[in-house]
C-alpha cells in the first residue's frame, strides 16, 4: 500500500518543539512524525482549538504499515467521535500529546527500541553490547535516569573499555545486542547512591574546591544548574579588602563536570584543589595567554 500524505494546519508553538526535537534528537521529521502516529494512536489529549494566525501548514507522510493501520481504523470508525471529526484535528491531537510530555519522555518515545534493549538488560542483569559513535562496546547497564533538568536521558553502566562506571547519552547509542553474561562489576548499594545522587558527570561523591571573587559568588547564584555546594568559607578582612570580598567553595564536582562548568566564569574562579585539575587550567589559562597575547 502507498503512503498516505498528511496535511494539516499546527499550532506554531507545537510545530516549534517539533522542529527543536528533530535537531536535538538528529531525527528525520517524517520519521518522528510516524512515531508519534505509532505511541498515541489510541491514547491522546483532544486538542480542538480552531485555527488562527499562529498556525503553520505541517506536512508528512505515513509510512506504508501506519498508512495500512490508518485506512484499516477509519473503516471502523475508530479514530473518529462527536469531538474528533477531522483529520486535521486528530493529527493536531496527536501532536499535542507529544509536546507535553518532558523532553526526556519524549527522548525515550524517539529512542523506544534501544531503550527497551537497554532496560532487558538492567532487568536481567546481563551485559549488552552497545554500538556508541560506530563501535561496539561491552557494558552492564545499571539504570536509565535523565537529569534534573529533564533534558536527556543517560545510560548508568560499567564499561569494560573505560574500566569504569560511566554515563552514555541514550541518545547516541545506535544499537544494542542483549548478551548472555551475567554482571560481575554489579554493587547493589553503590547504584542505588548513584541513582539517589544521578548526574552524568558522576560527580558524586567528588570534590573540588575553588575561590570565588564576590563577583564570582554572585555568579554562582545567578547560573543555573550549579554544582552543590558542600562546604562554604567566607573570606574575611583583612583577606576580603586584598581579594576583593568573596568565598571560598567545595562543590560536588567531578573533573569533567567542572572542566565544563567553570571556565565560564573566567576571572571570577581560581581551582584550588584536586592539583590534577588546578594544573589542567593552570595550562588551559596558559595556552590562552598565547594565543591573545
Amino acid at each position: 500500500m502507498a503512503a498516505k500524505k498528511i496535511r494539516f494546519l499546527l499550532p506554531l508553538f507545537i510545530n516549534e518543539i517539533i522542529e527543536h526535537d528533530v535537531v536535538k534528537f538528529n531525527i528525520n521529521r517524517n520519521k518522528l512524525s510516524n512515531m508519534i502516529f505509532e505511541e498515541f494512536k489510541d491514547n491522546y489529549k483532544p486538542f480542538t482549538e480552531l485555527a488562527d494566525d499562529n498556525n503553520v501548514t505541517f506536512q508528512f507522510n505515513l509510512n506504508n504499515s501506519n498508512a495500512e493501520l490508518y485506512r484499516v481504523k477509519r473503516e471502523l470508525g475508530e479514530l473518529f467521535n462527536d469531538e474528533i471529526d477531522t483529520d486535521a484535528i486528530l493529527f493536531r491531537s496527536f501532536f499535542y500529546t507529544y509536546i507535553n510530555y518532558p523532553a526526556d519522555k519524549r527522548e525515550i518515545i524517539i529512542y523506544n527500541d534501544i531503550y527497551r534493549d537497554i532496560m532487558q538488560g538492567v532487568e536481567a542483569k546481563k551485559q549488552i553490547s552497545v554500538k556508541f559513535n560506530g563501535k561496539f562496546r561491552n557494558i552492564e547497564p545499571f539504570f536509565i535516569s535523565s537529569t534534573k533538568e529533564e533534558r536527556f536521558n543517560y545510560v548508568c553502566c560499567y564499561c569494560y573499555k573505560n574500566k569504569k562506571i560511566v554515563n552514555y547519552r541514550l541518545s547516541k547509542i545506535e544499537r544494542v545486542i542483549l548478551l548472555k553474561n551475567d554482571q560481575k562489576f554489579r554493587n547493589e548499594s553503590k547504584i542505588e547512591e548513584y541513582k539517589n545522587n544521578f548526574d552524568p558527570y558522576l560527580s558524586y561523591d567528588k570534590k573540588v574546591k575553588i575561590k570565588l571573587t564576590k563577583r564570582g559568588v554572585e555568579l554562582y547564584k545567578i547560573f543555573t544548574f550549579t554544582p552543590k555546594v558542600l562546604e562554604e568559607l567566607r573570606l574575611r578582612e583583612p583577606q576580603a579588602s586584598e581579594e576583593g570580598g568573596g568565598a571560598i567553595y567545595v562543590v560536588e564536582a567531578s573533573s569533567l563536570k567542572a572542566r565544563l562548568f567553570f571556565p565560564q566564569f573566567m576571572e571570577e574562579v581560581e581551582i584550588l584543589e584536586p592539583l590534577e585539575l588546578r594544573e589542567w587550567f593552570r595550562e588551559r589559562v596558559k595556552k590562552m595567554g598565547e594565543i591573545y597575547g
